[in-house]
């Protein structure tokens, strides 16, 4: 199951600025607040004239993150993959390519404090440690891992290698899978990777990225994204494996 149902689509089954037209009408805002879609405190700041950047960051995409994690959840999948592409956080603007590399996974955890003021922050924080969700995480993502830096040739990131996995992560037992409180680490149930195979403004993947392609359900894909699903394919099957042998 696919939580966006096409290229820039969100969730909600809209493009952006299909929903930036639509929170003119104050009966689609007062649907999103009854919802708990959205907070007075937002619409208050959408009536501020914010710059597209900002609602976007702030309000459309954390919008967007629990329409994901809504619809993920009442599918009760099996486990989930995020798939993301990462960029070097120091090379501010994307003006220039950076030499830097790095395959990492995140799972849930590493509640911050800001979490537990809210009742579905804490019941969040209960979950999470009755529940197997980030040991069966972990072991999806040393898979994921093990196989992303091996068919990609790219290095597992250790903790020095980027300021939020110093500040704002914790270290699991298996090098290059971190905890991460991130939008959909923290929303989702049930065991997932949220995958970070490579920096996409590295001056080789650049190339790579945009080199040769295969058709593949008629749209033209870069042999370098074959690998990274291949290696989400392996990833998965070892899990299902390994559950099994229990």
């Amino acid at each position: 199951m696919f939580s966006r149902p096409d290229t820039g689509i969100s969730a909600l089954g809209i493009s952006y600025y299909e929903w930036k037209r639509k929170i003119k009408n104050r009966a689609y805002v007062d649907s999103l607040l009854k919802e708990g879609l959205l907070s007075e405190k937002q619409v208050a700041m959408l009536r501020g004239h914010m710059a597209d950047k900002a609602i976007f960051s702030e309000i459309f995409g954390s919008m967007d993150m629990s329409v994901r994690a809504r619809k993920i959840n009442a599918f009760h999948p099996d486990m989930t993959v995020v798939i993301h592409y990462n960029v070097n956080e120091k090379n501010t603007g994307w003006t220039k390519t950076t030499d830097k590399d790095f395959v990492m996974t995140f799972v849930g955890g590493c509640v911050t404090s800001k979490d537990l003021k809210t009742l579905a922050g804490r019941l969040n924080l209960l979950r999470l440690l009755i529940s197997p969700d980030i040991e069966n995480s972990v072991k999806l993502c040393s898979y994921a891992v093990n196989h992303l830096s091996a068919d990609l040739n790219v290095p597992v990131a250790k903790k020095t290698d980027a300021t939020y996995l110093n500040e704002r992560c914790l270290a699991t037992p298996v090098v290059g899978v971190y905890s991460r409180d991130l939008a959909l680490t923290r929303l989702i149930k049930g065991p997932l990777v949220y995958g970070e195979p490579l920096y996409q403004d590295n001056a080789k993947e650049c190339t790579m990225l945009s080199g040769y392609c295969d058709k593949i359900a008629g749209a033209n894909t870069p042999t370098r994204l074959e690998l990274v699903a291949d290696a989400y394919y392996k990833a998965i099957e070892d899990y299902v494996a390994s559950s099994q042998k229990k």
